[in-house]
């Protein structure tokens, strides 16, 4: 037959399972705070959209920019060529950390052809 003290650690041991499992099971919501500090980065070509309530927003390669605590967007000039990162919001929009302006990408000329001139031939002064 089981002895007392064999029953009694294997009751304590169910009931400290018991207690643990479910506490293991609870969500920590780390999940979610991983995804609100999606660090993203995109370059693009500043453009001010008026919407129909007279509001304006502002995006970056077609995608839009807010602002954050340091920075407004307002700020960038349309038309400007900016590299931007951000953090990665709900809506999809982009809240600005830091702005690069940086020159418009432009095509790289092809070299043209030249003609290297001949060496000519020349005598060498005795001394």
């Amino acid at each position: 037959m089981f002895s007392k003290s064999r029953i009694l650690i294997f009751l304590l041991a169910a009931f400290m399972l018991a207690i643990a499992l479910p506490v293991m099971a609870q969500d920590t919501g780390d999940d979610v705070a991983d995804l609100e500090t999606i660090e993203i980065t995109i370059s693009g070509t500043v453009e001010f959209i008026v919407a129909v309530d007279g509001t304006t927003v502002v995006t970056v390669g077609g995608v839009v920019v807010t602002a954050s605590g340091t920075f407004n967007p307002m700020g960038l000039i349309p038309g400007s060529y900016v590299e931007i990162t951000g953090v990665l919001q709900d809506d999809n929009s982009i809240m600005v950390i830091s702005v690069n302006f940086m020159p418009e990408e432009t095509e790289t000329p092809e070299p043209e052809e030249t003609e290297t001139p001949e060496p000519e031939e020349t005598e060498t002064p005795e001394p």
